[in-house]
């Protein structure tokens, strides 16, 4: 059962991964966003 547990760590690290992308993204779009609307202004 060791492959089993190992399986679902590596699952966990990896929407851990995502999750932390997400919250990046979501962070960094307003800013990005008001950015480009400055510089077409």
């Amino acid at each position: 059962m060791v492959w089993c547990t190992e399986i679902i760590r590596a699952y966990v690290e990896e929407f851990e991964k995502i999750r932390t992308f997400k919250l990046l993204l979501a962070y960094l779009t307003p800013i990005v966003n008001e950015r480009q609307t400055i510089r077409h202004a």
